[in-house]
This record gives C-alpha cells, structure tokens and sequence, in this order.
C-alpha cells in the first residue's frame, strides 16, 4: 500500500465518521523538509475536514 492510498482511505475514514471533532495526536515534526502542522492543516484541507 502506497502513501497516497493509506491517506486516501484515512480521508474517506474520518469523512465517514461525520464526527463534530476528531484529534489527531502527532508528534513535533519539524525540519527543513517536514511540517507536522502543516501536514495536518493540508491533509484537512484536501478531504474537507
């Protein structure tokens, strides 16, 4: 299973639940080419979370 594929079921998972909140823990992820917070915030942004 790719990464595009675990991030495509995880976005049909979480639009599924239609919860009015879901958390999701991550760890920081900083550097020069991660952003944990950013990740999330696009990742929400792309399954219209």
């Amino acid at each position: 299973m790719t990464r595009k594929e675990q991030t495509d079921a995880l976005g049909v998972v979480f639009k599924a639940m239609d919860a009015d909140a879901v958390m999701i823990i991550e760890a920081p992820d900083h550097g020069k080419r991660r952003d944990a917070a950013l990740a999330l915030e696009t990742f929400a942004a792309r399954f219209g979370l």
